[in-house]
């Protein structure tokens, strides 16, 4: 006799850089720089982030995509994916941000193999 196992798929999705994230993670940046000048609660710019961390699904206990050099060090054992992305959200931000500056628009197919 078997026991039905509910077969799950792989969680990893590796089409999590969307446009939608990048625009979350911009916006995100940007309320830590009001914030350091203090235009901006604190409290804002941990909600941008949560929603962030929430589009790539970080973990509370895993290292973020913010402040990952300041509390987090290369021995964390999710300090490598976090750099990752965060390497990735930063390129195709600068590839959206080009775009926009030429006139032309980045597709999501675009975004996400950047």
């Amino acid at each position: 006799m078997t026991v039905p196992v509910k077969r799950r798929l792989s969680k990893i999705n590796t089409d999590r850089i969307s446009p939608s994230t990048i625009a979350a993670y911009a916006h995100a940046l940007e309320l830590r720089k009001r914030a350091r000048r203090g235009e901006v609660d604190l409290s804002e710019v941990a909600e941008a982030e949560k929603v962030v961390e929430r589009a790539l699904a970080i973990r509370m206990w895993q290292a973020s995509v913010f402040d990952l050099d300041a509390f987090y060090s290369p021995t964390d054992p999710s300090y490598a994916r976090a750099a990752a992305l965060r390497a990735q959200l930063d390129a195709a931000l600068a590839e959206a941000k080009a775009a926009r500056r030429q006139g032309t628009t980045v597709t999501p197919e675009q975004t996400a193999t950047a």
